[in-house]
């Protein structure tokens, strides 16, 4: 039968037999699964299966004949920010997602006592997004409440999501700073807190040094400052610290919820017990900000390792400390039990192993890599360079302990074994000076042949291994070959190309003509060279003209618009491309609608760009309503707020914040304070 297949916008895949005269819709024969449009239909297996892609993000293998689902692979649109695998379910592991959204992802079916089916999709997930906002940058699992799951976002807000009732649980204060908060679970703390409701907490940390005891059982009640509290019980301690410029802006509590580890942003580390909230240990032995802390315990001995933003690792060991005899003020320790050296950027993430015969540390970094250490030998036992950006997350496998998943800014989750990864030593990276290897390396991107895309190969390989590769074909040549065959034309491609493909790039001017008839590889040179002689031109009007330029589309900018377009090229997108001071706006317009074509993280970033520029401008609606598309509705309050336009800033609050926000409460406030500056006491009193 000859059918027909095609998609409708919310996903339905229709099923048309038009081996008749009329086509005869086959309702009976569709495909249910996808929710938005389909993008790809791809068929195999004498169209017995297909492999459908949508919008939706789902890639789906198809049964056709029972129009079942064999397979389902739920993809990333956002950054996979935080990892967390729960003790319940070991197969499970939580990914905190940079589209609003918490992903269950059940990798295995070996953590559950009741599997449900004999064949496991691999790739299986579920996705809570209903009443989330922003970027889920910090997750964290209830150690002993199944199904219960923390987390904080990029707004400062703080909650729960019961999984499984599909429940979202918000705390109604929430740090003002827009950044995620450090969260961990603070357990019973009525004894220390001297609150007998305090019996399930959550604690949280944002960047405004600000660390909230949150009632897990009461998420309506407002939080407490545990930094006051602290401040009671440590008076001497906080006298010290208040000479130091510093701020807290990590938290992280010990799997037992004996201990609560501080990170603050000049490196300092403190260590308090939470049954009596005093000061146990501090350590000054890093210098820059501390970007992230874990405990293990191990022989009845906790040691904790400490991350900062200059790459380097501290493991503090506090075995040996006695809880019952410490001064008032503690002496901070300037070496640690070990130093860890060898990533060069930050570190975004550290997780020990489940081993209980080693101790191992993974670590993920901005610069790209994964590496395993070994704490007792403090070196590096393995490293994983797969990642295309910054490691976000990682987290061992409960099922297997030399496994680890790794998140990155590359949207993948990779599930690999240290094992399979050795490396020592610290992080290297290629030159891209030396004997102009790597220089030749992008040229040859842009070679205007396969043939010349060889040859570069091969100059490559010969500066990587020291002339070697040159050496060894001349040799040979002269050995193998008679001086006939060495005239031959194939021969002299591979063996006397050297010093013209050297020297090709700065002493042959490229034939317009002959790329323009070349092949793909050839058509973008010819498009680089174009964009190229545009910047030159309009730079050269710039230098020349005493004015500004008001209008971008009249120096060639719908031109170059054009040719990034063809070549996939999104630079002009990039915000630091885009200038501030510009007063093209149609330009600025052009760029905002076609930026979602690189993603939608992309056209966020462009719409408060430019809801910056229009506020500089006093176009105060205008950058509100970017603001407010781009779901930043704080923000846009806050515009209103700054510019006196408070009745606007209280209407929008009241008809997109929750009922109970504090936000409303401030807002009459300063309103009535501006009042009062007027001298309109009437009003004043009103409000």
């Amino acid at each position: 039968m000859d059918t027909l297949y095609f998609s409708s916008y919310i996903g339905l895949i229709h099923c048309v037999d038009i081996s008749k005269g009329k086509p005869i819709h086959c309702t009976a024969q569709r495909l249910e699964r996808h929710n938005r449009n389909v993008f790809t239909i791809n068929w195999f297996n004498n169209g017995q299966n297909c492999i459908t892609t949508s919008i939706d993000k789902q890639v789906i293998k198809w049964d056709v004949q029972r129009k079942i689902c064999l397979q389902n692979l739920k993809t990333h649109s956002g950054f996979p920010y935080a990892l967390d695998s729960p003790s319940w379910n070991e197969g499970q592991l939580a990914v905190g997602m940079g589209d609003n959204a918490i992903k269950l992802w059940n990798f295995s079916s070996l953590g559950l006592v009741m599997k449900k089916k004999k064949h496991h999709d691999y790739y299986e997930s579920t996705v809570f997004w209903k009443g989330l906002q922003g970027k889920i940058e910090k997750i964290r699992w209830h150690p002993r409440r199944e199904g219960f799951i923390a987390y904080g976002n990029e707004y400062g807000h703080v909650g729960m999501v019961d999984t499984f009732n599909s429940k979202h649980i918000p705390f109604k204060n929430y740090h003002k700073v827009q950044a995620a908060p450090y969260i961990d679970w603070g357990l019973d703390m009525t004894s220390s807190l001297e609150d007998s409701d305090m019996r399930d907490t959550l604690l949280s940390c944002g960047r405004d040094g600000v660390i909230h005891v949150y009632d897990a059982e009461h998420p309506n009640v407002p939080p407490i400052n545990l930094n006051e509290r602290l401040q009671e019980k440590n008076s001497d301690w906080f006298i010290s610290l208040g000479a130091i410029d510093s701020r807290r802006c990590i938290i992280k509590i010990d799997a037992t919820a004996r201990f609560i580890a501080i990170g603050h942003s000049n490196g300092l580390v403190e260590v308090y017990a939470l049954t009596n909230l005093k000061v146990v240990y501090v350590s000054n032995c890093q210098r820059q900000l501390i970007s992230s802390l874990d405990w293990k315990s191990l022989d009845g001995k906790f040691i904790l390792a400490s991350g900062s933003i200059d790459g380097d690792i501290a493991i503090h060991d506090l075995g040996n400390i006695d809880i019952s005899s410490l001064p008032d003020v503690p002496i901070p320790r300037t070496d640690p039990t070990a130093l860890l050296k060898g990533h060069k950027r930050g570190i975004l993430d550290l997780k020990w192993s489940f081993h209980t015969d080693k101790l191992l540390l993974a670590s993920a970094s901005e610069d790209n890599f994964v590496a395993v250490w070994d704490a007792n030998d403090q070196k590096m036992i393995a490293l994983f360079d797969k990642h295309r950006g910054q490691v976000l997350s990682v987290c061992w496998n409960r099922l297997n302990s030399d496994v680890i998943f790794s998140g990155s800014e590359d949207r993948f989750i990779y599930e690999w074994s240290y094992l399979d990864f050795p490396g020592s030593g610290s992080i290297e990276f290629e030159s891209t000076t030396k004997s102009g290897g790597m220089m030749l390396s992008l040229e040859s991107e842009k070679a205007k042949s396969k043939l010349k895309k060889e040859q570069y190969c091969l100059v490559i390989a010969n500066n990587l291994l020291d002339g070697k590769v040159k050496s060894v074909i001349q040799q040979l040549v002269a050995d193998s070959l008679t001086d006939e065959q060495q005239q031959d034309a194939t021969v002299i491609r591979y063996t006397q190309f050297w010093n013209e493909v050297e020297d090709r790039s700065a002493h042959q001017p490229e034939n317009l003509h002959e790329l323009l008839y070349g092949d793909k590889n050839d058509i973008q040179r010819l498009i680089e060279l174009e964009v190229d002689a545009l910047n030159t031109e309009k730079a050269k009007l710039l230098t020349e003209s005493t004015c500004d330029v008001k209008n971008d589309i009249s120096q060639g900018f719908d031109t170059k618009l054009a040719m990034d377009l063809m070549r996939c090229e999104y630079s002009m997108m990039d915000k630091t491309k885009v200038h501030q001071n510009s007063t093209s706006v149609l330009t600025d317009w052009i760029i905002l609608a076609l930026s979602p074509m690189v993603g939608k993280q992309k056209w966020i970033e462009l719409m408060l760009q430019q809801a910056q520029k229009l506020e500089s401008l006093q176009q105060y609606h205008l950058a509100a309503s970017c603001y407010i598309a781009c779901s930043h509705i704080y923000k846009a309050i806050d515009t209103y707020r700054q510019h006196g336009m408070f009745r606007e800033a209280i209407a929008l609050a009241k008809l997109r914040l929750p009922p109970n926000d504090p936000v409303v409460e401030s807002l009459f406030a300063d309103w009535a304070k501006e009042l009062q500056k007027g001298e309109q006491d009437t009003l004043t009193a009103t409000w």
